[in-house]
């Protein structure tokens, strides 16, 4: 019978062997520490730099790269090649620092929709970001578009916006309301979760009118 092989062990809990990881005792961190997902991504939270010092099948974790990156641009840097290159990833970089935007050079990136993206308030998948339910989209009697939105606690918003509004608009607004975060989810009912590169799409889209009814 073949022996199991040995499953990497740490006696330390993983805030403690964490602070390791990331602190002033990082570069004597054991290689149990370095391949353990849990003591990395409680690291990179706190010092997205951290990662440079995790196992390379850990710096090939989109999810850890993608918390070290939120927390500071600069981990990029330590991330596999082929997440240097992820596009959301990227622009998360791109929002602390349009200069990152260097490592998607030689790539089939539009520079100006990224950066235009980065401006937006809408949060790429997997990040940290208050969710919005967006109940309704409907014209108004005006012309000018409502939307019924609803916070995490249940608290409901009526955003009015013209006619040619679009989904990037509306990230704006209701960021503008909530004080955790500059970026927001929108989850249309219905129609789901535009991503941070549907900053362009009309917000007519989602309504149950006909947009052309309304010219």
């Amino acid at each position: 019978l073949k022996s199991r092989p040995r499953v990497p062990t740490c006696s330390c809990t993983p805030q403690k062997c964490s602070r390791q990881l990331y602190g002033t005792m990082r570069e004597d961190a054991s290689q149990e520490m370095r391949a353990s997902r849990e003591v990395v991504m409680d690291a990179v939270v706190q010092n997205g730099l951290a990662l440079q010092h995790a196992a390379a099948e850990l710096r090939a974790d989109r999810e850890v790269v993608l918390a070290a990156v939120e927390q500071n641009w600069w981990a990029l840097a330590y991330a596999s090649v082929a997440l240097q290159r992820d596009r959301e990833i990227l622009l998360v970089a791109m929002r602390q620092g349009p200069i990152a935007f260097t490592y998607g050079a030689g790539l089939d990136f539009d520079r100006e929709l990224m950066l235009e993206a980065a401006a937006s308030s809408i949060a790429v998948p997997g990040s940290k970001a208050p969710v919005f339910t967006i109940q309704d989209v409907a014209f108004q009697q005006s012309g000018d578009l409502e939307v019924i939105a609803f916070g995490m606690a249940g608290n409901r918003s009526a955003v009015v916006l013209p006619p040619e509004a679009t989904v990037g608009d509306l990230g704006a607004r209701l960021a503008e309301q909530s004080s955790l975060s500059r970026f927001v989810f929108m989850d249309f009912l219905g129609h789901g979760v535009p991503g941070p590169f549907d900053f362009k799409r009309a917000l007519a889209d989602f309504t149950t009118d006909a947009p052309h009814a309304k010219a």
